[in-house]
């Protein structure tokens, strides 16, 4: 099990993942040893990498959708691989209930999301899908936030 303090200081950097260990030291009252010692024992384990959260509809891309797919057995690697590689993925995610992906893209416009979809069903045998076009990101990121 984690411990509290280690969950502040993996809390600190999740709001400001680019602060020193210096000024998380001062802004939480921990001594920079011990930070370091916990952000280099999650490393790799806990902190799987260190990104920034982009606002893709203020970059332009008015396309954002998620969807789920359900697709022939002899399908599910090479959709895959052609997911891992596809420029407009941007999370990819083995599911279980039924059906075996779910996956967000994104386009600059819908239409071309409605082309990638209509492209997989016609590629990768879709047997059924759920498409999710997004209206609105309310939140994102929080769990474990104080």
């Amino acid at each position: 099990m984690i411990k509290e303090k280690e969950v502040e200081i993996l809390n600190y950097f999740r709001q400001d993942g680019r602060d020193t260990l210096t000024n998380a030291s001062k802004r939480t009252h921990i001594p920079v040893t011990t930070i370091y010692e916990v952000l280099r024992k999650h490393q790799g384990r806990s902190i799987s990498k260190h990104t920034t959260l982009l606002n893709f509809k203020q970059l332009g891309y008015e396309g954002i959708v998620t969807i789920i797919v359900k697709l022939p057995l002899e399908f599910k690697e090479s959709f895959r691989q052609y997911m891992l590689v596809n420029k407009n993925v941007n999370s990819l995610i083995r599911i279980n209930n039924g059906y075996h992906f779910l996956f967000e893209c994104i386009f600059k416009k819908y239409h071309e999301a409605e082309q990638f979809i209509a492209f997989l069903e016609d590629e990768f045998k879709v047997r059924e899908k759920h498409v999710f076009y997004q209206l609105e990101e309310i939140q994102r990121e929080k769990f474990l936030l104080n």
